[in-house]
Order: structure tokens, then C-alpha cells, then sequence
């Protein structure tokens, strides 16, 4: 509740944190799960200055028909329907004004919060706040790039150009700017308006089959994949197709990650610990100083709880959930692709099973995990790695002698230098100051009361009560100063 109503920029920050399972407890990932990207809609007379803005052409100019009323409205950006004049029925998605200049300021907020977490908290450094952060704002800019979103839409159609069960929108590059961006108006059924009510079991037996096909082949295939599968971003076509919608937010996997998520899911499958250990030393982050024996005995039992499963009755939703609290006890950093990944196929088996209680993701998966498994370990594939890596060699090999002189004649010259930089010593070096300061603060005190004493001793001067003035206003001074050391040595709560 408070993140909605802090409004676009921490609503967004709730749903990226509701895709981390790896970084915040589960209650804080349910309540974000519940944060709905809405807005009141702007003004008709606002879209129309937008409009003219981007193209310098008025509403009418650009469309043979324009629907004042919003399809939908949201924190970043509003949806219209309209018709082109060549007849086509598009949805035109319309940025907010200053939107970016609300969110920038907001970033900055958050930027500094994260910074006194860092200051204040040194055991939530271990999460890297700044990093997330920056993670956040990179992944919010990208969202408000609509030029970006129409090359999503057009990879993603290039990708499924010979399938005929998705149906991918036409983006319509003339209408398309960076705020503004025009694409095909599909006619559907969101599927959070679905039910077995609606359609026969059958069908949805079928879309639903054929629609987690399709999400796998994204992942484990082309390595590109809607990260944010959720269901009112997924239509059904009267055909009953399915069509994705919102492409702003998309995961990627390069070949050597994919293949490695692979391996460590035909590890789990086929009960293998010591590939499971391997694949997970090689993709995630493992500090130090974590307790891999423990590590592995946990990998154990959760491999021992769902091998002996018959594959219908494992949740993959469950164990995706035990693997990612594994990893969030042990301190065991995870790739936010991964994380995306892991997340768009919790989204799709929870959906699925709403639809369709008896679909099992783990039987879909396991077909993709094993050709990915083979690929990597296909002798063809270890010959064009091995030249790969040969090529590679080969061009370190010439560069390195050119590159051993240059040191030995840097050496030779007396030219080399090294420089030291020291990590994490801000703190000595603040607690040193502090204690030179008050030393210096103690010693001024002492001889301003020896000094004062030596005059009260004297008995010459100015008097008063028969005691040297001058020797009074010394003690009075040092007492203040005495004062302000001790408060401010209790303020710091450093008192030793």
C-alpha cells in the first residue's frame, strides 16, 4: 500500500522486487505480486498534444478515427484504439509527459537510500542495494524506450515466423517514436478472463500444452523470452491462439548460460549431485566463505524429496521455490536473467494449472533440458568450442611477447609503477580523525584548567568573590567544552 501510493517509479521497484525471490523473503514477494500498475487516464486534449508533438500533424491528419476513451491506463503509459487511413485497426500506446523526469528524481531517492543501507546496515551490502538499483533503473528505461519495445515485437516475430499458433502484433514503424509506440489491435480474451466454465477441456488442454511449448522454446531455444507472462499479458484469439501483449519487459540467456541451465536441470532430473554442484559453482555467484558442505547436503535432500515422485505429482512451482530458498539462505547470488527466467516459468505453471490442474511443466521441460544436454556434449559442438577457444589462444600467444617486452623495457627505464588502492578503510580512517579530534579537544582542556588553576593560585588580577576572574572564566570555559566532548562522545554511542 505505501509503495502504491508513492506512485509510478516504487510501484515498478515492488514488481522488479516481486521477481526476486533470490533477495527478499516470501511474504514481501506476495505482497509485491499484488501491486497493480494502474493510473487515472489523462486527458483527451493531453494524448492530442502528445500526439502533435511527436508527429506535427494533427489527430484527424494521422487517423481516420481515434478513440477518446483509453483501452487501458497505467503509471508509465496510456493504450488508445484507432483506425489508419489505410483502414488497419491499431493500438496506440502513448507515453506520460514528464514521466521520465518523475522517475529520474525518484531514482535518485532511491539511489540515496540505497547508499545509507550500505552506510548504516553493513550486513545488507552482502545484496548489493546500489547494484540492484541500477539494475532497476537500467531495466525502467529500457521499459520506457517504446523504439525498443517495437524491436522486441519484431525479434520475437522473427523468432516464431514459422509458428502458427502464436500470434505476434505488426508494429507500424511510421507511427512509432520513442514515446509513442502503434501496433496491430488484437481482439481477445485476456486469460485472467478464462475459465473452465468458458471453454470445452479439451481446448484447454490443448492451449495450454502448446502455449508452455511455446514459453520453453523462448528460453531454452531462442534464448529471448516475455519475462512477464502474467495473465492479463496473454490473450486468447478467437481461433484460440494466443497472442502475447507488453513487451517492454524481456530476459535474454546467452548460449553458454542456456546450456548451463540445462545441464543443471538434467543433473536434478537424473539425481546427478555432482553435476548439480558443478553447473551451480559455474552460474551463480558463491561466496568464499559459504558452507558448500552444507550446500550439498541440502541439494541432496531436495533431489532425494522429488526424484522418487512420479513426474505428474511434481510441482515445478514448489521446486523452483526450494531451489531459490536454498540460495537465498546459503547467500548465493543468482544472475537476474536467471531469476527472470525462473520467474516467467512459475507465472506459467501457476497459470497453467488454474486452467488446467493437471498439466505438469516438469514433464514439457524435461525434453528441452535433455536436447540441451546433449547439444553441449555433442562431439561437433566440443570441436567448434575447442577452435573457438584455439583462436583464442592463438591470438594471445602473438600478442604476449610484444606484450613482455613492453614490461621489461618499462622496467629497464624505471618508467614501471604500481599502484595501491585500499579497500573498505574509509571507516579506520573516519575513526581516527574522530579520536585525534577529541584528543586534541582533551589535551586544550587540560591546559586550559591547569592554566586557570595556576591564576586562582596566583590571587592577582580582577576579583570577584575574592577568587581572579580571569581564573573562573578559564574553568567555565573548559567545563562547556568538557560538556560538549561528552555529549558528543555519547551521541556516537562509542563510549569506551
Amino acid at each position: 500500500m505505501a509503495f502504491a501510493e508513492l506512485g509510478t517509479t516504487f510501484i515498478k521497484l515492488g514488481q522488479v522486487l516481486s521477481t526476486r525471490p533470490d533477495l527478499i523473503p516470501p511474504p514481501f514477494v506476495h505482497e509485491f505480486i499484488k501491486l497493480q500498475d494502474s493510473a487515472a487516464p489523462l486527458s483527451f486534449k493531453i494524448i492530442e498534444q502528445q500526439l502533435n508533438k511527436n508527429f506535427h500533424q494533427a489527430t484527424a491528419e494521422l487517423f481516420m478515427e481515434f478513440d477518446p476513451i483509453p483501452v487501458a491506463s497505467a503509471s508509465i503509459s496510456q493504450v488508445h484504439r484507432a483506425r489508419l487511413h489505410t483502414g488497419e485497426e491499431v493500438a496506440i500506446k502513448i507515453q506520460r509527459p514528464d514521466i521520465r523526469r518523475k522517475i529520474d528524481s525518484d531514482l535518485e531517492i532511491l539511489r540515496e537510500v540505497a547508499r545509507l543501507l550500505t552506510i548504516y546496515l553493513p550486513e545488507i551490502a552482502l545484496y548489493n542495494p546500489k547494484g540492484i538499483i541500477d539494475e532497476f533503473a537500467k531495466s525502467l528505461h529500457r521499459e520506457m524506450d517504446f523504439l525498443r519495445e517495437a524491436r522486441n515485437i519484431e525479434r520475437f516475430n522473427r523468432n516464431f515466423a514459422d509458428n502458427d499458433f502464436l500470434v505476434i502484433p505488426q508494429v507500424y514503424w511510421d507511427y512509432c517514436t520513442p514515446t509513442i509506440l502503434t501496433m496491430a489491435f488484437l481482439h481477445g480474451r485476456k486469460f485472467s478472463e478464462l475459465s473452465d466454465q468458458v471453454l470445452p477441456p479439451a481446448t484447454i488442454e490443448k492451449i495450454i500444452s502448446r502455449g508452455s511449448e511455446v514459453l520453453l522454446q523462448q528460453i531454452f531455444e531462442h534464448g529471448f523470452f516475455h519475462a512477464d507472462p502474467h495473465p492479463g499479458n496473454i490473450l486468447l484469439m478467437p481461433d484460440d491462439r494466443i497472442a502475447f501483449l507488453d513487451f517492454g519487459m524481456m530476459g535474454t540467456i546467452d548460449d553458454e548460460l542456456r546450456e548451463d541451465i540445462g545441464e543443471l536441470l538434467y543433473g536434478i532430473i537424473k539425481k546427478d549431485l555432482a553435476i548439480v554442484m558443478r553447473e551451480l559453482q559455474i552460474i551463480t555467484d558463491i561466496a568464499d566463505d559459504t558452507n558448500v558442505r552444507g550446500l550439498r547436503a541440502e541439494l541432496a535432500d531436495l533431489i532425494d524429496r522429488y526424484y522418487n515422485l512420479p513426474i505428474a505429482k511434481i510441482n515445478f512451482e514448489q521446486l523452483l521455490n526450494d531451489l531459490l530458498e536454498i540460495s537465498h539462505r546459503f547467500q548465493i547470488s543468482l544472475p537476474a536473467d536467471l531469476v527472470m527466467m525462473i520467474r516467467a516459468l512459475v507465472i506459467s505453471e501457476s497459470l497453467s494449472r488454474m486452467l488446467y490442474p493437471s498439466f505438469n511443466l516438469v514433464e514439457k521441460t524435461r525434453p528441452f533440458a535433455t536436447r540441451l544436454f546433449l547439444h553441449k556434449h555433442d562431439p561437433r559442438h566440443k570441436i567448434k568450442k575447442l577452435l573457438v577457444f584455439l583462436e583464442d589462444s592463438e591470438d594471445l600467444l602473438r600478442s604476449l611477447p610484444g606484450e613482455i617486452k613492453s614490461i621489461l623495457r618499462k622496467l629497464r627505464r624505471g618508467e614501471m609503477t604500481v599502484n595501491l588502492q585500499h579497500q573498505n578503510l574509509e571507516e579506520l580512517v573516519a575513526e581516527l580523525e574522530s579520536a585525534s579530534t577529541r584528543l586534541s579537544f582533551s589535551l586544550i582542556i587540560a591546559a586550559v584548567i591547569v592554566g586557570s588553576s595556576l591564576i586562582i593560585h596566583s590571587g592577582k588580577g580582577t576579583l570577584l568573590f575574592g577568587i581572579p576572574l580571569l581564573g573562573l572564566i578559564g574553568f567555565l570555559f573548559a567545563g562547556m567544552m568538557g560538556l560538549w566532548l561528552i555529549y558528543n562522545i555519547l551521541r556516537s554511542g562509542k563510549l569506551r
